[in-house]
């Protein structure tokens, strides 16, 4: 079985350039439908509205906290 604790990782700068550019890409999809999502409840529903806005300004942050980690990990020596 290989050795997985001497895997080779990228460098912390490259992981950072890419963790930007994907970083960019997904907020950008994550925005565009969530627009979609809210244009499909009704105006009437003041409070469906508040709750999808609280909703959707919290659970962006899920996805990209994994990619932060992987961002900010120390290079391997």
């Amino acid at each position: 079985m290989p050795d997985t604790s001497t895997k080779k990782r990228l460098p912390m700068r490259l992981r950072k350039l890419i963790g930007m550019i994907v970083l960019i890409v997904w907020m950008t999809i994550y925005t565009l439908i969530a627009a979609a999502l809210l244009s499909l409840i009704p105006p009437i529903s003041f409070w469906l509205q508040l709750a999808f806005y609280i909703l959707a300004g919290i659970a962006w942050v899920i996805p990209v906290k994994y990619l932060l980690n992987w961002m900010q990990a120390p290079d391997a020596e």
